[in-house]
């Protein structure tokens, strides 16, 4: 298959299962929804919020897509450096554009020295999740919210790196923008319903949360 063809059944993979009910009946598209806004709202304004809310944001992504469908993993064979998880052994690459965010993506949010790690080549396909304000102007602008799946052999060809005082390996928004028109063309975009407001006060708590039987969820602690 072509690397076109695997994002299709990514893409396809994403709307079924964000149209899937979780244990409560609930479409899973509404409660991933839900926390995300939730994750960006907790985090607005604290320092370092781009790069945490980000992880936060990439982790949620991942862990939607292993509880809906198993043909997703966190790992695959042979492991990929800038995979963040796998469809059927194929790597996907994450990234998040938040509420506000220009666009600009990167690769990596470093810089390394000479004998360092230079990440200047893709080495998977990627999914850019989309949660930016629609009223927002710049080279984003007109761009929805929702998943775009950019094939890694059209980002190979087609998409140039800059650098700032952070990375050598930035994306500049207008070469985002043209990613997401690509998936956009080519029916590699799912589209969501987001609401910023929908996070409220409301917080994600990992120690309420639990994992697995070692560490199950805790109640929230009685007000008498």
């Amino acid at each position: 298959m072509t690397d076109n063809e695997l994002c299709k059944s990514i893409t396809e993979a994403i709307a079924a299962a964000w149209l899937k009910p979780d244990q409560h009946g609930l479409p899973i598209a509404l409660r991933f929804s839900t926390l995300a806004a939730i994750l960006f709202r907790q985090n607005e304004g604290k320092q370092g919020a781009g790069l945490t809310g980000g992880k936060q944001q990439e982790d949620l992504f991942r862990d939607m897509l292993l509880y809906s469908d198993k043909r997703f993993s966190e790992t695959g064979t042979p492991e990929v450096k800038d995979a963040d998880y796998y469809f059927n052994n194929l790597p996907l690459s994450h990234k998040t554009i938040g509420y506000n965010g220009v666009g600009a993506l990167a690769l990596a949010w470093s810089k390394n020295g000479p004998d360092g790690l230079v990440r200047n080549k893709f080495h998977a396909s990627m999914v850019i999740m989309c949660f930016r304000d629609l009223k927002m102007g710049g080279a984003l602008k007109g761009q929805l919210q929702g998943a775009y799946v950019v094939p890694r052999d059209w980002l190979q060809g087609n998409i140039s790196f800059s650098s700032n005082n952070k990375t050598d390996s930035l994306i500049p928004a207008s070469e985002i923008a043209r990613a997401m028109a690509y998936a956009t063309s080519h029916a590699l975009f799912v589209p969501l319903t987001y609401r910023h407001e929908a996070g409220g006060a409301a917080r994600v708590s990992l120690w309420y949360s639990g994992a697995g039987k070692e560490s199950p969820p805790l109640d929230p602690p009685t007000t008498t």
